[in-house]
């Protein structure tokens, strides 16, 4: 009865540590898009990147925010990534936004035994999309963000688990001005 009373409670903290692991991801989520900020980049060839770049397994996008206690002379800015590598999804930060070849990342592991990630974006008709931005070779402006994103996780004690983001649309930063 002991041992049937002890397993009981290893397999309950269990499942208590895996929800912990996922509501810390979707709250750092959560976070991280309500400060979402249409602001392109330019990537380590000097290549102009849009502001959200989507796939159906990651994302990466620029973001305001970035806290400064210190009060260094830096900007306010943070390139953002979430992606799953090995069964854990892990959220990548520079520090920079327009990097240089020297740019490298910060990575913290948030959630671990992750089978798989599926994130989907909604278009301005209301669409769900795979991909961001859509793929369009007649525009001729600059790709805008999605109304919202829907991040779904698996895992296989908990099953899958879809959160959606809205998307605030707010200002945007083009070419150092706010508007």
């Amino acid at each position: 009865t002991l041992r049937s009373v002890l397993d009981a409670r290893q397999r309950t903290e269990a499942q208590a540590e895996r929800l912990i692991a996922l509501q810390t991801l979707f709250t750092v989520m959560a976070r991280d898009i309500e400060q979402l900020i249409y602001r392109d980049i330019r990537d380590t060839f000097g290549d102009s990147q849009p502001a959200l770049i989507g796939t159906a397994s990651a994302i990466e996008f620029s973001r305001t925010g970035r806290r400064n206690p210190a009060g260094f002379v830096r900007s306010n800015l943070l390139r953002v990534s979430y992606l799953l590598e090995d069964e854990t999804v892990n959220r990548r930060t520079w520090g920079v936004i327009d990097r240089a070849q020297d740019s490298n990342f910060q990575e913290g592991a948030l959630a671990d035994e992750i089978e798989t990630v599926e994130i989907r974006y909604l278009d301005e008709q209301f669409k769900w999309k795979n991909q961001w931005p859509i793929p369009d070779p007649t525009r001729t402006t600059r790709p805008g963000l999605p109304k919202a994103i829907e991040f779904s996780v698996e895992n296989e004690k908990l099953g899958r688990i879809t959160r959606l983001f809205r998307i605030p649309q707010g200002p945007i930063l083009l070419d150092g001005v706010l508007m």
